[in-house]
């Protein structure tokens, strides 16, 4: 029984064989793997420069008055839960507090009451202010910003 090799037929048997020049072959692969390295590279650079673009563009249309820690704000999602139908859906849910504002467009919410609960990051033109407003306790506030 043979493992990882060929059987040698009778003609194989009557021929020299060829010695194989690892050399060039190596040379080959490194230059090769170099060169889709180098494109990978390249790729990545003008994706990312594309990503930065679409952000800035979606970003420059964001609207409304800045945000300001512990203000109540409403949650947009247009789109219904898998296995919800459209019709039921409501795309306003909340109220919500802004638990920390990152920058102009993003801040990151949770639900009122939920202090240590699950939190997370929207885009500023996700949200509108809930005019029936939710109140937040004083002692709920200094534990907020301590964290």
């Amino acid at each position: 029984m043979v493992i990882a090799r060929d059987l040698r037929t009778p003609v194989d048997s009557t021929l020299p064989l060829t010695a194989v020049n690892n050399l060039p072959s190596s040379e080959y692969v490194k230059k090769l793997l170099h060169d889709l390295q180098r494109a990978y590279q390249l790729a990545r650079n003008v994706l990312f420069g594309c990503q930065q673009h679409q952000l800035d563009y979606y970003d420059r249309t964001a609207h409304g008055a800045s945000l300001q820690p512990v203000s109540s704000m409403h949650l947009h999602s247009p789109a219904p839960p898998a296995g919800k139908s459209p019709k039921l859906h409501k795309a306003w849910s909340g109220p919500y507090i802004v638990q920390q504002v990152r920058s102009n467009t993003t801040c990151r919410i949770r639900g009122p009451g939920q202090l240590g609960m699950h939190s997370f990051t929207v885009h500023f033109n996700n949200l509108k202010p809930a005019t029936q407003g939710v109140t937040v306790s004083p002692s709920l506030n200094r534990d907020f910003m301590d964290t």
